[in-house]
């Protein structure tokens, strides 16, 4: 079936009122995939499958008012629909709900419910929820202070290849904070964050002795941007 057909069948299935299609349709119009470019068309295809109860549109649809895609920035109303999927069991939702309540964007701030709503996001394999529930463990932020469990989840994620987990793990190696401290894995850990990009989170990381890392010299993709102290 050609792309052109798929969408037809897809357009179809929306006008029918089929939640599925309605989510699917929504994103090839928020991606420009197949179809031009339009987020107003999107917002207005993810809200009518938000109604019938689909919990991949609502956080959909709540990540549109939570960047202002489509329609005007809400946080309470991104808030509100990002609870609705966590609820429904989304990893993308209860990620994106503590997210929410650790910066107090569209709800109070409150740590100790962000690291629940992460738990349950890190327990269904989302990197990103692993990630940021490892940092948390590790400073004792909204959770007790669990260096252990903190490496265990950078590892998790480092293995879906998450850029910051590879990053934060590299640090613990070469501190030995929380794992046998080895520079050789810590060099290796960084070398495979630096394939993937992302300097800007190297530097947030506080990785700031590469050079002596396992006895490497760091390459100049970990350097801080211009205008930047060490």
């Amino acid at each position: 079936m050609t792309k052109r057909r798929r969408r037809g069948s897809s357009e179809k299935a929306a006008k029918q009122g089929l939640a599925e299609a309605q989510h699917g349709l929504g994103q090839c119009f928020m991606n420009g995939a197949g179809v031009v470019q339009d987020e107003e068309e999107a917002v207005k295809l993810f809200s009518q499958a938000a109604e019938q109860g689909l919990a991949a549109a609502r956080f959909a649809l709540g990540s549109c008012y939570a960047a202002g895609r489509g329609c005007v920035i809400n946080g309470e109303e991104a808030v509100k629909l990002y609870r609705q999927a966590a609820e429904q069991g989304n990893a993308a939702a209860q990620h994106a709900l503590g997210y929410c309540c650790m910066l107090g964007i569209g709800v109070a701030h409150d740590v100790v419910a962000a690291a629940c709503y992460l738990r349950l996001a890190a327990d269904q394999g989302f990197a990103d929820a692993q990630c940021l529930l490892g940092f948390l463990c590790e400073h004792g932020q909204g959770t007790k202070r669990d260096l252990g469990e903190a490496v265990r989840l950078y590892r998790a994620a480092a293995a879906q290849r998450d850029v910051r987990a590879l990053a934060r793990l590299g640090v613990c190696l070469e501190k030995g904070r929380g794992v046998a401290q080895s520079e050789a894995e810590a060099a290796a850990s960084y070398a495979a964050a630096s394939k993937l990009g992302g300097a800007e989170d190297f530097f947030e990381c506080g990785v700031n002795h590469l050079n002596r890392i396992g006895g490497r010299s760091a390459p100049e993709f970990y350097a801080p941007p211009a205008g930047r102290e060490r």
